[in-house]
């Protein structure tokens, strides 16, 4: 991927669409290999915020089945990696988010309305290594 060979100098935004791009991997709940996607992501104070739009398929994508199964994942944006626990918005913190996100990103709400399943928001935080003496 030319983001990681770049370190994020290409294939870390969507021009068209203004939006960042992070490299997901997670690891595959049937297979237990790693598998690394380019996802649209927002900033939520520390936290990432991904949609699991997949386009406004029908399908969810697959990225979202191996995290309900390993919250755990990596991050990678431009060269800084980090590891990060999913967890999926409560529905208060979606209709929040998703009332800023479907303003600010139009095309996020046309993938809505081409599917009937509710697009979810996916929160990923950073889990920090913690030093002890």
């Amino acid at each position: 991927m030319m983001h990681r060979l770049t370190g994020g100098v290409v294939g870390s935004t969507i021009p068209f669409a203004n939006l960042d791009v992070l490299l997901l991997t997670t690891r595959g709940r049937r297979s237990g290999k790693l598998h690394t996607t380019p996802v649209a992501y927002f900033r939520q104070g520390d936290s990432f915020v991904v949609i699991a739009s997949n386009r406004g398929n029908d399908r969810y994508p697959q990225w979202y089945w191996n995290l309900q199964f390993n919250t755990q994942a990596t991050i990678l944006i431009g060269s800084a990696e980090q590891t990060v626990f999913a967890k999926e918005a409560r529905a208060d913190e979606r209709r929040f988010m998703w009332s800023l996100i479907s303003k600010d990103l139009p095309v996020v709400g046309a993938y809505q309305k081409r599917t009937p399943r509710e697009l979810p928001i996916v929160l990923l935080h950073p889990i920090r290594a913690t030093m002890s003496d």
